[in-house]
């Protein structure tokens, strides 16, 4: 039994653990899916990049410098203007003179969200946390269910001995001492005679 309370631990803890797993894959995916989907009743339009803004931060206690694109775009009403992205990366600094989709909020101009970013692995990571968290969660019940029937049939073979010693001890009783009984067999549960 012991051996299998062992068993139950290790699965029930592999099992929550994937399930965890599995949760952080989603969330992070559907937020990042979030922050690059077009803003609801937003305007969709092309921008181009007429520059960034660097600035330098420290990553991994290294000074780095990331670097935000500044859009320009015409809104619905023929007003340009001229935004910095508040998503800053890594490496070199973007290519001006690009032209970029975004979208923005016609009550907020400011409010610009580049769209044309390839979200298909962030699709992927929210896939593959589902996935983990599936695995998870079947990997916690079958161990689950495996102690479980292991527990009903140690249980049952006890209730077959138990019923095996009593009916031989019924027996030997009203037999009168016929048969002298020593011991009982650990494998059958069955009497053994004194030799």
């Amino acid at each position: 039994m012991r051996c299998a309370t062992i068993g139950l631990a290790t699965g029930m803890v592999t099992g929550f653990f994937l399930v965890a797993l599995g949760a952080v894959f989603v969330l992070v995916g559907w937020s990042a899916k979030a922050d690059t989907e077009p803003p609801e009743n937003g305007v969709a339009t092309t921008a181009e990049i007429v520059g960034s803004v660097e600035e330098t931060v420290l990553i991994d206690g290294i000074a780095k410098p990331v670097f935000s694109p500044v859009y320009e775009y015409v809104d619905t009403a023929g007003r340009t203007h001229r935004v910095t992205d508040g998503t800053a990366s890594t490496g070199r600094p973007p290519t001006v003179g690009s032209i970029v989709e975004i979208s923005y909020l016609p009550g907020d101009p400011e409010s610009v969200r580049r769209t044309d970013i390839d979200r298909r692995w962030l699709q992927w990571f929210v896939r593959g946390g589902a996935i983990i968290a599936v695995i998870g969660m079947v990997t916690a019940l079958l161990s689950l269910i495996v102690v479980l029937s292991a527990m009903a049939r140690s249980r049952q073979r006890d209730a077959v001995r138990q019923g095996q010693i009593a009916a031989c001890c019924a027996n030997h009783n009203d037999q009168n001492d016929r048969l002298d009984l020593a011991a009982v067999d650990t494998e059958t549960g069955a009497w053994l005679a004194k030799s």
